[in-house]
């Protein structure tokens, strides 16, 4: 009769720790170049009125317990302004059963899924092996860039999403694992790339707003509402490999959007 134990343990554990808040703020005197490596965090990037850097956000890692781990280093090399997201030692760190059920999520800490007395918990729960749940390390790390007119971003993230709202700086975004969402502002007048491996890519268009617009998937499909000349020349549709290529609402800037695995949708935006 462990596990009882062990769930009303972990319930008043997880008000024991609270969320590490983050906010910094960065000059970006000089610098022309914002690189970002956040391989466990969400991004939102956001542009606003103002002459630096900032950065806000909330870490929760294993219920908080774990929150000492994370690591955000921000460090100016010449014209360059370069930010690091990581978490110290990820894979010694605590790992948890999560169970889903009811639109809630119940925490059981584990030292080995070998242990896991799977009867118990069905008997519980109603949960057999494998099923409405997951283990591993807990991390939930959102992150917001705000971010003044100017400086080109490349920001990339390998485990969380990236969204985009309005910025109007040339920005190269990536994410391996999550999606990608990106409004664009009016009358851009940026080169940008948004690409995501394994994730869907969202780009909404204003309808003021040309651009010169390159979509690929190779495993997923191309979805859109767009007022976009279609170049077949230079546009391909094979079985493994979807790329179109054309102006939208009369050509400007290039944009390219990418998502290798997954979905592409190119909308209006409204």
């Amino acid at each position: 009769m462990k596990t009882p134990n062990t769930v009303l343990f972990l319930l008043c554990f997880a008000n024991v720790f609270a969320q590490l808040n983050i906010d910094e703020s960065h000059s970006l005197a000089g610098i022309n170049n914002i690189k970002g490596n956040f391989e466990w965090s969400n991004i939102t990037v956001e542009s606003y009125p103002g002459n630096e850097l900032k950065i806000t956000g909330e870490v929760f890692i294993n219920l908080g317990e774990n929150n000492d781990a994370y690591q955000l280093k921000v460090d100016r090399v010449d014209d360059v302004l370069q930010i690091r997201s990581d978490i110290k030692d990820v894979k010694s760190l605590p790992k948890y059963l999560t169970i889903y059920k009811g639109g809630e999520e119940i925490f059981i800490r584990i030292k080995d899924r070998k242990e896991i007395d799977w009867r118990e918990i069905k008997r519980i729960h109603g949960i057999d092996a494998g099923e409405k749940c997951s283990m591993g390390t807990l991390i939930d790390i959102k992150l917001t860039l705000l971010v003044p007119e100017g400086p080109q971003l490349e920001l990339e993230t390998k485990y969380g999403s990236i969204e985009m709202i309005e910025c109007a700086n040339s920005m190269n975004l990536k994410s391996t694992y999550g999606d990608l969402i990106a409004a664009l502002p009016d009358l851009t007048q940026a080169e940008s790339s948004f690409k995501s491996t394994y994730g869907f890519v969202d780009l909404s268009v204003p309808d003021n707003t040309g651009v010169d617009l390159s979509a690929h998937t190779n495993h997923g499909e191309i979805y859109s509402n767009l007022d976009w000349g279609i170049d077949t020349r230079q546009s391909v549709n094979e079985i493994y490999n979807s790329r179109i290529v054309g102006p939208v609402n009369r050509g400007g800037k290039k944009i390219d959007v990418e998502a290798l695995y997954d979905n592409v949708y190119l909308r209006k935006k409204t």
